[in-house]
């Protein structure tokens, strides 16, 4: 039988639990990851586009995850997307500005700051938050000498240390005053209650869903808590974080059909639902470049030809396919003004060379 559920008692739960308070850090992407994360504008939207006019080749949906993925990578910086080149080079060098400028990784500086202050400046213990163990070991050893200088530590707790090497991190993160900052992972997590110990939570990358946000959370707010929490995130505003972000902050899944919501892992058994939820995400790029035969795209995709133009038909100019990144302002005289960020302007340009070899090559034929 079913325990008997009053909701004043859940409200009075939550009035026992002390402040919360989310702190959205930005960060600014540098102009090397800024170019390396548009790139795949491109490639994205083909694969929408084809989406809509149903003609997805086999691996599409894979194809598409892999894309987001290395998005998401690269909002954490070249560093981690680059990171079995990367890492052999450095794990052994002292993180001096010079080595993490030479990262393109802007996220592991700010998080260094956030160390300083949080651990340091004000002794309390702080649980790192990332879905990727290899972004964890790139903040652990940018905040390694951070550590070690106050005379502190870290321990991992993910999914890749076994069940004895967990327990030890545990034990150490609760009993061990030097013992400051725990790196864990989602798969890692689950079933961790830190309220006892840890008041503030650093979240290297947002989740897909805001039900896995707060089950990071629920670590350390949750009944037993004495002490305000804190809760940073750490966001690379200019890309696709800046979008989950929004979609967190209206507390939406972006892939609330398809997602696995105690992994924050997308599933590929609806690839129409999947195709729908990241159209929300991805502004389609504009139908030249979406008409690209890039030799990338092909092979997962298949020829794109002119499937925009066959797609929906005309739509009037204020819906016009647009690349996130590019504003159009139509003019009273009958112009427009058209205004693109750096890596949006690249794919812009492209577009438009691609339209202007097409004219000149019907202008021949004719």
């Amino acid at each position: 039988m079913l325990p008997h559920f009053v909701w004043q008692d859940f409200e009075d739960v939550l009035a026992d639990l002390p402040p919360r308070t989310d702190i959205r850090v930005p960060v600014e992407l540098t102009a090397e990851q800024r170019e390396k994360h548009d790139e795949l504008l491109v490639p994205i939207s083909q694969l929408l586009a084809l989406s809509r006019s149903g003609k997805l080749a086999p691996g599409s949906s894979r194809r598409l995850l892999a894309l987001l993925a290395e998005q998401r990578m690269l909002c954490n910086g070249i560093a981690h997307h680059a990171f079995a080149t990367v890492w052999p080079r450095i794990r052994d060098l002292p993180p001096t500005d010079e080595v993490r400028a030479s990262l393109h990784s802007p996220k592991l500086s700010v998080l260094r700051a956030l160390v300083e202050r949080v651990v340091v400046d004000q002794g309390r213990k702080a649980l790192v938050f990332s879905q990727f163990r290899s972004m964890l070991q790139l903040a652990e050893w940018a905040v390694r000498d951070v550590l070690a200088t106050a005379r502190k530590r870290a321990v991992f707790f993910t999914g890749a240390e076994g069940k004895a090497e967990r327990e030890r991190a545990l034990e150490a993160i609760r009993d061990d005053d030097t013992c400051a900052v725990l790196f864990a992972s989602d798969a890692g997590g689950v079933g961790l209650n830190l309220q006892d110990t840890i008041t503030a939570c650093i979240e290297l990358e947002l989740p897909w869903s805001p039900q896995v946000r707060e089950q990071r959370i629920g670590r350390i707010h949750r009944l037993g808590q004495q002490a305000p929490i804190d809760v940073y995130d750490l966001v690379s505003e200019e890309g696709l974080e800046g979008r989950i972000a929004g979609l967190l902050e209206r507390k939406s899944a972006l892939f609330s059909a398809v997602l696995d919501d105690t992994r924050d892992e997308v599933e590929l058994s609806s690839a129409e639902s999947l195709f729908s939820a990241i159209g929300r995400l991805v502004d389609p790029v504009p139908l030249a470049a979406a008409e690209s035969n890039d030799d990338a795209a092909a092979s997962d995709a298949g020829d794109v030809g002119d499937v925009g133009a066959r797609g929906a038909g005309p739509r009037p100019a204020a819906e016009e396919p647009r690349l996130a990144g590019i504003t159009v302002t139509h003019l009273a005289d009958g112009g427009v003004r058209v205004e693109a960020a750096p890596g949006a302007a690249r794919a812009l340009l492209a577009a438009l060379e691609k339209l202007e070899g097409r004219g000149k090559r019907a202008a021949r034929r004719g």
